[in-house]
């Protein structure tokens, strides 16, 4: 974090979260921006794939919970134990 957020000198009051990947490092980043900036709350975050979401839903009137049990399937070119635990603690399953 520090890599990318150091040159900030004044505190965002908002922090896209651009990429797929960001909403799981989300806490850390709130983490960061209250220790660099000694805040009791941190900035709103706002998470891209929330507004992916919604654009979709009404662009395709797709709905939420379409089906009760969604079939995730994933796939991997390195260590799979590491990612079947990251996915279990990520989507808590």
């Amino acid at each position: 974090m520090r890599y990318y957020f150091t040159p900030l000198e004044i505190l965002p009051k908002v922090v896209i979260l651009g990429c797929t990947h960001f909403p799981l490092i989300a806490h850390q980043i709130e983490g960061y921006f209250m220790e660099h900036f000694a805040l009791s709350t941190p900035p709103l975050l706002i998470h891209s794939g929330d507004a992916i979401v919604e654009y979709l839903q009404q662009k395709y009137a797709l709905k939420k919970n379409a089906c009760a049990f969604p079939r995730i399937e994933f796939h991997a070119s390195g260590d799979v134990i590491w990612l079947e635990k990251q996915a279990k603690e990520w989507l808590k399953l």
